[in-house]
């Protein structure tokens, strides 16, 4: 912003000159306070320039990840729609502890006209990489002195406990970053007990590994 001073006979008065065109956003002087030189007066937004809060639930967030491109649109009112990609995208370093979702940034490619700071939108995820990654059922994870294992089965009644690093996940899958490969059948459904009953060898069948 731009101060200049003009001459007047009685108190100072100047006048305050942006040099962009915008929407005031917030005032921080009233109409004759005194203000000092730097003293910040008001903040201007660009209406072309507009960023999308999302709030992303945790068990959404895997797939939240994976989208390519995102459509936005007024949830309101009728009114033009736009698109976002992962490159236009900011996220929270942390998910919220009292809300389990994560907040995201959206900045849309073209910004529609009419739309407005404060606008509620619906954000919806369109298309999706092709997932890389290795996932399994959450079921198929068993808590093991505080590390994540799961039991991959060899052949017949011989499961192997592997030791995972593990990714993002939602209420379908887990994403497993090293521990075991695409192909290997997982024990899902009753995974607790293949671990209790390795714990005692006879019933646990020949050949195990740990």
């Amino acid at each position: 912003m731009v101060v200049t001073q003009e001459p007047t006979a009685g108190p100072m008065r100047v006048l305050v000159l942006a040099p962009i065109a915008g929407v005031v956003t917030e005032t921080r002087a009233v109409l004759g306070q005194h203000v000092q030189a730097g003293d910040r007066l008001l903040f201007i937004a660009d209406p072309l320039i507009l960023r999308v809060r999302v709030t992303v639930p945790e068990e959404s967030l895997s797939l939240f990840l994976s989208s390519e491109l995102f459509d936005l649109s007024p949830a309101l009112a009728k009114s033009a729609s736009t698109q976002a990609t992962p490159n236009e995208l900011t996220l929270a370093s942390e998910i919220d502890p009292s809300t389990r979702a994560l907040t995201a940034i959206l900045r849309p490619r073209v910004v529609p006209e009419d739309w407005r700071s404060g606008m509620l939108l619906t954000v919806m995820a369109t298309e999706f990489r092709k997932a890389a990654a290795v996932t399994i059922p959450p079921e198929a994870v068993v808590s093991d002195q505080g590390m994540s294992t799961a039991y991959v089965m060899l052949d017949g009644e011989k499961f192997q406990r592997r030791v995972l690093k593990l990714g993002t996940r939602d209420s379908e899958r887990v994403e497993v970053l090293s521990g075991i490969t695409a192909g290997e059948r997982v024990v899902t459904r009753g995974a607790h007990f293949v671990r209790l009953a390795s714990m005692v060898p006879e019933g646990f069948g020949h050949g195990h590994a740990h």
